[in-house]
């Protein structure tokens, strides 16, 4: 930018007296000009100002600018002109000043040696306001500091010269209060809700600089009572403006405004009420109200609540499938806001006993609500067993249970074969097998059929249950099928049907025979020895003792694990009791069962130590009984 500009002679300050001449020279890189217009002559770059006779009001400063220039340059000189007749000038008689700033009183003192001693004076001769604050220079005049409204009014400069008092004309201080700020509206939640003929009230809390400000409210109620409550604290003003209905209707729903405004302008808060005729409960499920999950997994039910009048009670309540079971009740995470709420229920690693029905029950004054999540747990399936039924010889029957439904894989396998392998050969694929029972929440029994009329001798087949969740199989070992010649058609449909018993009758004969060459060359034989008088016993046949049904355990409440060990003719599996003895009971139990080819001795051995378990009863040196499954399968 341009370069300041330049006043001759070059001095801060000029001091003449009454009457001389005064010239002040300015120049610059381009057109200047004195801010004053009286006594001023221009030539491009410099500009002169000329006093031909100076008088005391020419005392002031004076500044030169350059002309339609962004440089901000100034330069000044202040010019006093020495009247022992006029020791003050005053330019100004009427000063404004807004509360809180500073401002200068322009009493112009004409001669520096004037000013060692003033003061500032009120012109009616009263003390200063407390508080004032103020500082003199010999070029601006009085300053005054963070004035106030309190110290409006007339003030006078005074020095003293040679002991006389010199004083300067009147100026006015006028104290104007600042912009005002706006008010500050706020309200409470911003929803309400009532029922018919409850009083609603909602309070406006307004924050206002001044006493100034109107507060109004805008609603379609007509029957409605408005308060005003003020307060005063640090040079502020707090109202609670407070509407009230003292018995609602339906009509009175709708929007509540609160207007309040002072000069800055107008401010307003908003509310809604809604009018009910009676109280209500709404439950909204978060996640999907019927579930499958994995066995182990976490599970998070949620449901999000909008109510009124407030809930009183809520609970969660979980009802197992299992037979006699009792409701399990749990309370859930709870958060709450404006006639809403949250409810959480966190379920960790869920196990096969906590399948079942969720039901979250919510109650307030006026009315209840619940709402039903279906949890499933997901099983990896089990072979029940594998059989050849009596009346149907041609056909093998697998039986198996899971969640969801297993699909049955039949197999081919070589003879010597003791556990499944993925590379033996496929015989068929069962994807919808017959369902034989699906309760709800428990696992569902499916039945495959595998007609092997069509295939060879000696074959030893494997059944394999599949699921999502994984895979499980068992072996029907060394099946013979015994393939006849087709009947002549000359026969006689007497000698045919005489013909086709005979080769039934022989296919059931080697059948026999070769189940009874698989059979251990043992046989099993229980006796119960009781003591008499002297050194008599008595010898009981198991076979004869009654068998009492309240030993026996429903299948359903049984699930099956990992086999722990195996005999001739049996197996012993670990299993899951539900509800032995209590009604809420979960109890870890060995099972032992016939494996799926026993006979009918081995039937009889199975159920004689069955009854004579019983009839020995609790002692701490044997096995002990706690149930049987007699009943729907086998033992």
């Amino acid at each position: 930018g341009s370069a300041t500009p330049v006043i001759d002679p070059d001095l801060p300050a000029l001091v003449v007296n009454t009457g001389d001449p005064v010239t002040l020279r300015c120049s610059g890189e381009s057109q200047v000009k004195w801010k004053t217009q009286k006594h001023t002559s221009s030539n491009h770059t410099s500009s002169t100002l000329s006093i031909p006779k100076a008088t005391y009001m020419d005392t002031g400063t004076y500044e030169c600018v350059y002309v339609n220039s962004s440089d901000k340059g100034v330069a000044s000189v202040h010019l006093f002109v020495r009247d022992p007749d006029n020791v003050w000038y005053t330019p100004t008689f009427r000063i404004p000043v807004t509360r809180g700033d500073n401002v200068n009183l322009p009493c112009l003192i004409t001669a520096p040696e004037y000013g060692s001693r003033v003061t500032l004076i009120m012109d009616d001769a009263s003390p200063l306001s407390p508080g004032t604050n103020y500082s003199f220079s010999t070029e601006k005049g009085i300053t005054l500091y963070n004035v106030q409204r309190h110290q409006k009014g007339y003030y006078r400069c005074q020095t003293v010269i040679n002991g006389r008092i010199k004083k300067s004309s009147r100026i006015r201080l006028i104290v104007e209060e600042a912009a005002e700020k706006p008010v500050s509206v706020t309200m409470d939640p911003i929803d309400h809700v009532r029922i018919v003929g409850e009083p609603f009230e909602v309070t406006c809390r307004v924050i206002s600089p001044s006493h100034k400000y109107d507060i109004k409210w805008v609603t379609a109620a007509k029957n409605v009572r408005s308060t005003k409550i003020p307060t005063f604290v640090d040079e502020n003003y707090f109202i609670n403006a407070v509407l009230s209905i003292p018995a609602v209707t339906l009509e009175d729903s709708g929007k509540y405004t609160c207007v309040a405004n002072n000069s800055a302008g107008f401010k307003n808060a908003s509310t809604m009420l809604r009018v009910v005729e009676r109280g209500y409960i709404l439950l909204t499920p978060v996640q999907a109200t019927s579930q499958e999950v994995a066995l182990g997994e976490d599970l998070k039910l949620q449901v999000q609540i909008e109510a009124y009048p407030k809930l009183v009670s809520w609970h969660w309540e979980h009802k197992s499938p299992f037979k006699n079971s009792e409701s399990t009740k749990f309370v859930g995470e709870m958060i709450s806001g404006n006639n809403w709420y949250n409810n959480t229920l966190f379920l960790s690693r869920l196990q096969e006993g906590e399948r079942g029905l969720y039901t979250f029950y919510a109650i307030n004054n006026e009315t209840e609500a619940s709402i039903n999540f279906s949890i499933s747990v997901k099983s990896p399936p089990r072979v029940c067993n594998v059989w050849v039924p009596a009346n149907d010889s041609g056909n093998l029957h697998c039986t198996a249970a899971g969640y969801p439904a297993p699909r049955i894989e039949w197999y081919q396998c070589p003879t010597y074969s003791d556990r499944y392998n993925e590379d033996y050969k496929l015989l068929l694929n069962d994807s919808s097998p017959q369902v034989m029972s699906m309760l709800s929440f428990q696992e569902v029994e499916v039945v495959s059929v595998l007609p092997f009329q069509d295939l060879g001798a000696n074959f030893t087949f494997c059944c394999v249950a599949v699921n999502r969740e994984g895979n499980t199989s068992d072996m029907l070992h060394s099946v013979f099928k015994h393939v006849m010649a087709p009947p002549n058609k000359l026969f006689s449909p007497i000698l045919s049907t005489c013909v086709g018993t005979s080769v039934l009758l022989l296919v059931l004969l080697l059948f026999l025979l070769y189940k009874y060459n698989q059979k251990p060359k043992y046989q099993v034989r229980w006796k119960i020895i009781e003591a008499c008088e002297g050194n008599n016993y008595i010898f009981i046949d198991p076979t004869q003792l009654p068998y009492n049904e309240k030993w026996e355990f429903p299948r359903n409440n049984l699930q099956f694990g990992k086999t722990l060990g195996a005999g001739a003719f049996g197996k012993v599996v670990e299993a899951t009791a539900f509800g032995l003895g209590k009604e809420d009971s979960v109890l870890k139990v060995a099972v032992k069962m016939l494996k799926s080819s026993a006979d009918t001795d081995e039937q009889e051995a199975l159920m004689s130590e069955l009854k004579i378990m019983s009839h020995l009863g609790h002692h701490e040196n044997i096995v002990n009984l706690l149930g049987a499954c007699t009943y729907g399968g086998r033992i």
